[in-house]
């Protein structure tokens, strides 16, 4: 039998690397564990149409990508059709090639009965153009020239991060697709309160692009197929990490981290590669605002349901989207 401590020094290896999500090969090896951390207080994005109309617009911007099996998040990022997500999910050309990019992916109201692949949006591209990517730094930049008749990517808005850096204890939230599901929002810790970023100096225990000093740590709620999630800030809604590794069911870790987009913003602008539109000029609000909690005019994404499976375990797809039939 595999020791509890060979098991550990196996989970540290991985840490959670791998928000990704892929129902065969990919999981095994960037890591199964899930980025939950406690309970998920994650709330569909639905929930956040009137309680926080600025978080629901930005939602807009978010993408769940399918590269092959592999399910990550993408959001856009500046006025020229660029999209930002994880260089493990998008580690070469090819992969771009091949990505799956869908916006509106969300459940009708405010509940979570939803499963991988669920609650179909908009398919806005089928294929990508690599930009620039870093396994360091753990993003890729890719550009969507290619867009399918009939989208218009201006309608989706777009996401911007800022010329100042985050700060210990400024309340944040992530947007992505956890597990492959539908739109989500991490906004709050377990007891209730917002989200912070507990560290911005934080080099977590683990191997690859986990290994990554300097960087953004958290408790937001995440889950496979989280990766490329932007964290954003409350106080004004712009992006300061691109959440890439799960720690808080690691013994010794119990953070989630991310990757601080002002280290992505300075590679991008030293090459030319920065993005028009893709950076404010802002001062650090010295207010966090909070969100009140979204309302729960339709069952809470609590609710058990007899015939929801669960997102603990990877789900094989087949490569394809499974059907609705059964989400509404």
């Amino acid at each position: 039998m595999v020791s509890r401590v060979s098991t550990l020094v196996a989970l540290l290896g991985l840490v959670a690397l791998a928000h990704a999500t892929d129902n065969t090969t990919a999981d095994d090896d960037s890591g199964q564990l899930e980025s939950i951390c406690s309970s998920d207080d994650s709330k569909s994005c639905r929930c956040f149409e009137t309680t926080d109309t600025a978080k629901y617009a930005k939602s807009k911007a978010v993408a769940r990508l399918k590269i092959d099996r592999l399910y990550c998040t993408g959001w856009l990022f500046g006025s020229e059709g660029h999209l930002m997500t994880n260089h493990h999910c998008v580690k070469s050309a090819a992969d771009a090639a091949k990505m799956r990019v869908e916006f509106k992916s969300e459940t009708e109201w405010c509940y979570d009965h939803s499963f991988q692949g669920g609650f179909p949006g908009v398919v806005a591209a089928t294929g990508a153009t690599l930009v620039i990517n870093d396994p360091q730094l753990d993003f890729a930049l890719v550009k969507l020239d290619n867009v399918n008749a009939g989208v218009d990517l201006a309608s989706f808005g777009y996401l911007q991060t800022r010329s100042t850096e985050a700060m210990v204890n400024e309340t944040v939230y992530a947007i992505g697709h956890p597990s492959g599901r539908p739109c989500h929002i991490a906004y709050v810790d377990d007891d209730g309160s917002p989200g912070r970023l507990l560290d911005t100096s934080f080099t977590p225990s683990g191997g690859g692009e986990c290994n990554i000093v300097d960087r953004l740590a958290h408790r937001l709620d995440t889950d496979a197929g989280s990766s490329g999630s932007p964290v954003l800030t409350y106080a004004d809604n712009l992006v300061v990490g691109l959440h890439n590794c799960g720690g808080c069911r690691v013994e010794n870790v119990n953070l989630n981290s991310a990757v601080k987009m002002s280290q992505i913003v300075d590679f991008l602008g030293s090459r030319g590669l920065l993005p028009r539109d893709a950076v404010v000029a802002v001062e650090v609000p010295s207010d966090n605002p909070v969100t009140d909690s979204p309302s729960d005019d339709a069952p809470s994404d609590d609710e058990p349901s007899d015939d929801e499976p669960t997102n603990d375990g990877p789900i094989d797809v087949g490569g394809d989207f499974p059907s609705d039939e059964n989400d509404s």
